[in-house]
């Protein structure tokens, strides 16, 4: 994909679809480009509920993220309901630019009850990626943002260095570099 025809797709999801499904399919096809898929695999899990399909997301997790990295070899038995390889961390699709820089599914949520304690995102998946394909905002370990890019306010003699820009960060982080624990 080139820089015209991300930035194409871009406008006619926010102009046609006005919803943020339509952006997971240009964050897929990035991924596709940017993810090393000799060492991990993308999976789509955001049609996904935490309380129907609980399969290996813990009950207490603030929200589902649209996709998680994996190992190669991830596997989910849906009979024992046991798992086989890693997973190191999730990308968050958003559709509003504001959404894409709140932090608020980041943290643990503490209520009074003890029992609706949420599990934020950051607690079980170290390698948080928050995006609209408009904005990108990575996460490691820390509600402190690693980088950020934006293609909202670039012109577009800009545009492709940024998209240079954003493919060398994606493929430059380690997602291997904190393996999640189970909670």
């Amino acid at each position: 994909m080139n820089i015209r025809t991300f930035l194409k797709k871009l406008e006619l999801a926010q102009n046609q679809s006005c919803i943020e499904n339509a952006y997971s399919h240009i964050v897929y096809e990035i991924f596709n480009i940017a993810l090393d898929d000799e060492r991990y695999s993308l999976i789509d899990i955001s049609s996904w509920k935490r309380n129907d399909d609980k399969k290996f997301l813990p009950e207490k997790l603030v929200a589902v993220p649209d996709f998680l990295i994996t190992t190669l070899d991830f596997d989910y038995d849906n009979k024992t309901k046991s798992v086989k390889g890693e997973i190191y961390g999730c990308v968050e699709v958003k559709f509003d630019d504001k959404d894409v820089i709140d932090t608020s599914r980041l943290k643990d949520i503490e209520t009074e009850d003890k029992n609706d304690n949420k599990i934020g995102y950051l607690s079980l998946y170290h390698n948080v990626l928050y995006t609209n394909g408009w904005k990108w905002v990575y996460y490691s370990r820390s509600t402190e943002a690693k980088w950020m890019i934006d293609f909202r306010e670039v012109d577009t003699t800009k545009a492709n260095e940024l998209f240079g820009k954003l493919l060398s960060n994606l493929c430059a982080i380690d997602w291997q570099q904190y393996i999640i624990k189970e909670k």
